[in-house]
């Protein structure tokens, strides 16, 4: 990872997410087209980064018991790390008015955890929240991977 790439990260539930701007990206050599296995860029990138991750004491498992996945924002990347074993199980809820997803939102509140995502996939809203009784991981991924991050605060804040 050169010098001058400066980026956000932020550890959650389980999960360590790297916010980076287009300039940042372009710094590091990296892109969403090519962010794979094999390109070099990346794993420099993703050596540098996980070192440092592990200094940090941010990140304990090896390489290989690690997921990472890349989705493209209004401004950059986001790259999501996680430790196998660690992830929570995540449940989906999708509204198609904005006045039910404010509605919802309310009693959301009440019953989960603090920890959630509110996104906007077309003409929907999807709030991704953690789960003791489903698990919606792949459907959380691809709202992740195709739609639009409106809001990762806790409930009472959106």
């Amino acid at each position: 990872m050169k010098r001058g790439v400066l980026m956000d990260i932020e550890k959650k539930y389980g999960r360590i997410e790297l916010s980076l701007t287009d300039e940042e990206a372009d710094e590091a050599g990296l892109c969403y087209d090519t962010f794979e296995k094999g390109d070099r860029p990346t794993e420099e990138f993703l050596r540098s980064v996980l070192g440092m991750l592990r200094r940090e004491r941010l990140l304990e498992g090896r390489d290989n018991r690690l997921d990472i996945e890349v989705s493209e924002t209004e401004d950059g990347l986001m790259i999501s790390i996680t430790e196998r074993g660690k992830l929570r199980r995540e449940k989906v809820s999708i509204f198609t008015e904005p006045a039910e997803l404010a509605l919802a939102l309310g009693e959301l509140a009440d019953e989960e955890s603090p920890y959630c995502e509110l996104w906007k996939c077309g003409d929907c809203y999807a709030v991704i929240s953690e789960s003791e009784e489903t698990d919606q991981t792949v459907l959380a991924a691809k709202i992740r991977e195709y739609g639009n991050l409106l809001s990762d605060s806790p409930f009472e804040f959106i």
